[in-house]
């Protein structure tokens, strides 16, 4: 018994053996006929084409530090405009100022006018009664 079953194994590896070798010597057979194009910087006809980009980045660096200079100018020109807008807004808000000012002004010294010619058309009429009175006692 022992016999057949050393013998069953003994089978079994070579049948194994065999069923490999078939399957190597079938992968070798395919790949001989099996056309496989290899990439080189997209010159296939059926694949990618990969860019690959040499940086400097020392231009990179500056290319950066430039883009930081603007953005950092812009924030300036806000800030100056901003400060100008104020100082705009401030020399209105003076110039509103000085022209009520001018007005109150104007107002005040229309209304003594007024009073000036109102005093002075009283005492016209008070030297006319005056006058009349003393014409009727004559």
């Amino acid at each position: 018994m022992q016999k057949k079953r050393q013998k069953g194994d003994v089978d079994a590896v070579v049948i194994s053996v065999i069923m490999h070798l078939i399957l190597f010597g079938l992968l070798i057979l395919s790949s001989l006929y099996h056309n496989i194009d290899i990439m080189g910087g997209g010159e296939g006809d059926d694949g990618e084409v990969i860019g690959a980009v040499m940086v400097d980045t020392g231009s990179a660096a500056q290319e950066w530090g430039r883009i930081q200079q603007q953005k950092k100018g812009q924030a300036d020109k806000q800030k100056k405009q901003e400060l100008e807008d104020k100082k705009q807004e401030e020399q209105q808000r003076q110039q509103e100022l000085e022209k009520k000012k001018e007005q109150e002004k104007q107002k005040q010294l229309a209304e003594q006018k007024k009073q000036q010619e109102e005093k002075a058309r009283l005492e016209a009429l008070e030297k006319q009664k005056e006058a009349e009175e003393a014409k009727a006692k004559q």
